[in-house]
């Protein structure tokens, strides 16, 4: 019977021990425009290069959205094409078939998702400017970047009335979604000033705490399984309730 509670002990020492080893774990900070604003000093050139160009990709988002949804825009041509010809079902199917690639393919919204379920903050020593604040304010621009460019793509994809068509909006936009990270490649590769060469290559060698072994790890499959939901319903209201349509 000792022998068992011993066991038993130090099954459970090495469980905690393992924990402590995971929530010890460092994860790298992603190589992006957002941990680019993350670690630059307030007010200097790389927080404002990394401000302005998450700024500008959304602006592009917004200009694409109002030609999207603006009165005789592309929604409404859709609809009309629906109205005189139709939609085959292999259309439908094939919308239904591309929700799992739409989120698949949202870099910014996984990377979001990742950090809010693995990574806390903490002072950097050699970063004081790495505020809390900031982590906050990257994070949130990160995740609502993916949120439109999500609510992009699944608006040309369930409106869409042409396979082809709906194929080539997911090719012709990977360049939207991707002009922050050409901004970041840039000012890592010396094309354009020093500070912000600096600053793009000092994201590469930080890393934040895991946190790991709470109920948080989950919340990144909980977002995702929410988020698929979330896409069928407004594929089921699109093509069957959307009197619209």
């Amino acid at each position: 019977k000792q022998n068992w509670i011993r066991r038993q002990l130090s099954g459970l020492a090495k469980l905690k021990n393992s924990e402590i080893a995971d929530r010890a774990e460092e994860y790298p900070l992603h190589e992006d425009i957002c941990n680019m604003f993350f670690l630059s000093k307030n007010w200097s050139v790389p927080f404002w290069y990394s401000l302005l160009t998450v700024l500008w990709k959304l602006t592009l988002f917004s200009i694409m959205i109002y030609w999207i949804y603006r009165p005789g825009g592309w929604r409404d041509c859709q609809i009309e094409e629906h109205k005189e010809h139709g939609t085959i079902p292999l259309v439908k199917a094939t919308q239904f078939l591309l929700i799992p690639v739409a989120i698949g393919i949202t870099e910014e919204l996984l990377i979001s998702m990742d950090i809010l379920s693995k990574v806390r903050w903490k002072k950097l020593d050699d970063y004081p400017q790495a505020t809390r604040a900031k982590f906050f304010i990257a994070n949130t621009l990160r995740g609502i970047d993916g949120l439109i460019w999500l609510f992009v793509i699944g608006s040309l994809m369930f409106y869409a009335v042409d396979i082809l068509g709906m194929f080539l909006n997911f090719a012709a936009l990977q360049f939207l979604q991707s002009v922050d990270n050409t901004a970041f490649d840039m000012a890592k590769g010396g094309y354009l000033m020093k500070s912000l060469e600096n600053v793009a290559t000092k994201v590469s060698t930080v890393t934040l705490p895991s946190q790991r072994t709470t109920w948080r790890e989950y919340v990144d499959t909980v977002i995702l399984f929410s988020l698929l939901i979330l896409l069928i319903i407004m594929w089921a209201v699109v093509n069957f309730y959307d009197k619209d349509v």
